[in-house]
C-alpha cells in the first residue's frame, strides 16, 4: 500500500513540474499556450429539495471548461444541456476543437494540454485524432 502511494505522489510531484514548465514557457513565448481542461460537476435544473419539484424529470447541463495557465483571467467555457448531447469523447473533442481554433487565431503554435485521466473523456480514439487535425 504504502509503494503505491508512493508512486502516486511521485507522479503527482512529475506532472506538476510539467504544468509549471508547460505555463512558464507560455509566459516567455507567446505563440505558445498551456491549459487545463476538464469536464466538470453537471448542473442539475430546477435545483430544489422542495414540493413537487424535486420528483419531477430534472435536467442536466453539461460543463466543460479550459483555463489558460498563463492568464489568470482567461477560461473558456462551455455549457450544454443534456438534451443537445452527451458529455462523452466527442463533446469534448468538439470543445477542444473550438479553443485550438480560437489559439490559432492569435497565432499560437505550440499548446500543452493538461487534464484528468478520465479514460471516457480524455483517453480515447476520438479525442487524439481531433487534436491531431487541428495542430
Amino acid at each position: 500500500m504504502q509503494k503505491e502511494y508512493d508512486k502516486h505522489l511521485m507522479k503527482k510531484e512529475t506532472m506538476c513540474k510539467l504544468k509549471d514548465d508547460a505555463k512558464q514557457d507560455a509566459l516567455e513565448n507567446n505563440t505558445h499556450a498551456s491549459a487545463v481542461f476538464d469536464v466538470e460537476v453537471m448542473l442539475t435544473n430546477p435545483k430544489t429539495v422542495y414540493g413537487d419539484a424535486h420528483y419531477m424529470c430534472k435536467l442536466d447541463t453539461h460543463n466543460f471548461t479550459m483555463y489558460n495557465c498563463e492568464s489568470k483571467k482567461e477560461v473558456f467555457r462551455y455549457l450544454w444541456p443534456e438534451y443537445v448531447a452527451s458529455r462523452g469523447s466527442n463533446e469534448v473533442a468538439s470543445c477542444m476543437f473550438d479553443y485550438l481554433s480560437i489559439m490559432a487565431e492569435r497565432k499560437v503554435d505550440k499548446f500543452s494540454l493538461l487534464s484528468d485521466s478520465c479514460a471516457e473523456q480524455h483517453k480515447n480514439h476520438t479525442y487524439g485524432p481531433h487534436v491531431m487535425v487541428c495542430s
